[in-house]
């Protein structure tokens, strides 16, 4: 369906485009699940122990993501060029009605994405998905200006104003709608790009606390081996008063004012 030629007879690029939507359709739970694994992954490679490679386990859900990608990708593809087909025509119901659905389907998409996330792996792959959606509705802006030249050609041969004003009134909310959708996916890529940032800065500056705080809690742990020897008893005391010390120059300057 996605690969079969492009037809110019109306009534076939019209089953094609019907065809498209109950694909799409389709694809909706699919895509809940999708996001339920690679939210799994994520859990399960942040809750592995220190030691345990989770490399395949990443390689895998990298490669599901560039096969989601890549569906999405044909599936956008394969609008434009139906949707471009039906203009190209001179139908501008059909072009009209075509834009309508590609709008609301691409809202919900941009809806339905998570927020950025506090892992920063996870943000670069919420931040290439982003990118491939706001490329797609870039490109969306021919179409858009397409529906606008066909509407003012149509509008010359109508002699009737309510009708005008009707069809005006559609190119207007077509491009209204498209100018808030490309604001919507540009103000989430500001967006995870300051999470990019954030979430590397934490990565930088909680890896190496992460190892001190480890290392620390088992030594203190040793430290809770209560000995019997009053000699070993005294160096378990001295050595529990450098660990503390070696916590309390840790502590925020505010935490040691309490």
């Amino acid at each position: 369906m996605l690969k079969e030629p492009i037809q110019t007879e109306l009534n076939v690029l019209r089953t094609q485009q019907e065809k498209l939507r109950i694909f799409h359709e389709k694809l909706r739970p699919i895509n809940q699940n999708y996001a339920a694994v690679l939210e799994s992954c994520d859990k399960l490679i942040k809750s592995a122990d220190e030691g345990i490679s989770t490399a395949i386990l990443e390689e895998e859900k990298n490669k599901l993501t560039s096969v989601w990608n890549a569906l999405n990708r044909q599936i956008a593809d394969r609008e434009q060029q139906v949707c471009a087909s039906l203009q190209e025509l001179g139908s501008y119901t059909d072009a009209h009605n075509a834009l309508l659905v590609w709008l609301q389907d691409t809202e919900e998409s941009l809806q339905n994405q998570r927020p950025p996330s506090i892992e920063y792996k996870v943000v670069k792959e919420q931040t290439r998905a982003n990118d491939i959606l706001l490329k797609h509705i870039e490109e969306k802006q021919q179409s858009i200006d397409g529906f606008k030249t066909l509407i003012d050609k149509v509008v010359e041969l109508i002699t009737d104003v309510t009708k005008r004003e009707i069809l005006k009134e559609q190119a207007g909310n077509i491009t209204r709608r498209y100018a808030a959708l490309v604001e919507s996916a540009q103000d989430r890529r500001s967006c995870l790009h300051d999470a990019i940032v954030l979430t590397n800065d934490w990565a930088q500056l909680s890896g190496p606390f992460k190892t001190w705080l480890e290392t620390t809690e088992r030594a203190l742990q040793e430290l809770g081996k209560v000995p019997t020897d009053e000699e070993k008893f005294q160096q378990q005391i001295n050595l529990h008063q450098i660990k503390k010390k070696a916590i309390v120059v840790r502590l925020p300057d505010k935490e040691r004012e309490r």
